[in-house]
């Protein structure tokens, strides 16, 4: 019987969220200044024109709906995800945990763009008010992508909708990890030069390299096509000392092969489990010792 390593994923322990089922609606571009994206410098930032947003397609809906209601589930990460119909304004405001927008990939340079957590908990925190505003979601429409590919970007900005960062902020482990040493390394440094401190970053025990919240493997499987990877004992050793064991990478194929998947790890499931589930006092720090 093996045991597994317990390792996860990087958090905002301020903006967790202060309950686990979070209601999601589908929202358009007149909708936008009543979440949080609508408040932003969005020319400054780089981010898209909120005018530029359409109406999500009902496919594109219904496919996001089936992806994270597999992956983000009560009995399992103890958040969970509900509503998924359109956005419903009352006294002003948009009755909704977090609103999903779309837009066409001509206006965004990335796939997608989410709000980390409850973002409005760190907003109230500076102004000392009250401010029931919407976190976010955009997803660019892009044709050129594969099924996996767009499976793992809605899986991911679902995973800052929870209140997790990117793996590679871990700057010192993701320079080990063999996914990460396939990139290009002004790609790397990118990733890795995210910037810490949001709210209060928090990191479990161990880095994951099969986090659904590490951007390496997604990228060498959007430029390669592939979503087989094949590894030297070079590189099986770097998994190791990073404290994955080669049985989680493998699982049943052959031991110098991984079949990359748009999935939430085993590890990422234990820290939001931990987060959401088994934790009443949510974000605590309790979740550090995974």
């Amino acid at each position: 019987m093996h045991q597994f390593v317990a390792h996860a994923s990087v958090y905002e322990s301020d903006l967790i969220w202060t309950h686990s089922e979070i209601k999601v609606c589908f929202a358009e571009s007149s909708q936008a200044s009543l979440t949080l994206y609508g408040g932003m410098n969005h020319k400054l930032n780089g981010l898209p024109d909120p005018e530029n947003i359409r109406t999500s397609p009902l496919p594109f809906r219904e496919w996001i709906k089936t992806v994270i209601q597999k992956n983000f589930r009560a009995e399992s990460t103890g958040i969970y995800f509900s509503g998924w119909e359109d956005c419903q304004i009352e006294n002003g405001k948009i009755n909704s945990d977090a609103v999903v927008f779309t837009i066409p990939a001509k206006y965004m340079s990335f796939p997608g763009l989410s709000s980390i957590g409850q973002g409005s908990r760190l907003l109230e925190k500076k102004s000392h008010n009250h401010l029931d505003l919407p976190s976010y979601i955009i997803f660019s429409i892009e044709n050129g992508r594969t099924q996996k590919e767009q499976e793992y970007i809605f899986i991911h900005e679902f995973g800052h909708l929870s209140g997790l960062r990117h793996e590679t902020v871990r700057s010192a482990e993701a320079a080990q990890d063999p996914f990460c040493g396939r990139l290009p390394q002004a790609k790397l440094s990118t990733l890795t030069s995210e910037p810490l401190g949001y709210s209060r970053t928090l990191m479990a025990k161990k880095y994951d390299p099969i986090s659904i919240m590490n951007l390496c493997p997604y990228f060498i499987s959007r430029k390669t096509k592939e979503d087989v990877f094949y590894f030297s004992k070079t590189e099986l050793t770097a998994f190791q000392k990073l404290g994955l064991q080669t049985f989680e990478l493998t699982h049943d194929s052959e031991e110098n092969q991984f079949f990359w998947e748009p999935k939430l790890s085993s590890q990422d499931i234990r820290l939001l489990s931990c987060l959401y589930a088994r934790n009443p006092m949510h974000g605590h720090t309790d979740c550090q010792k995974i």
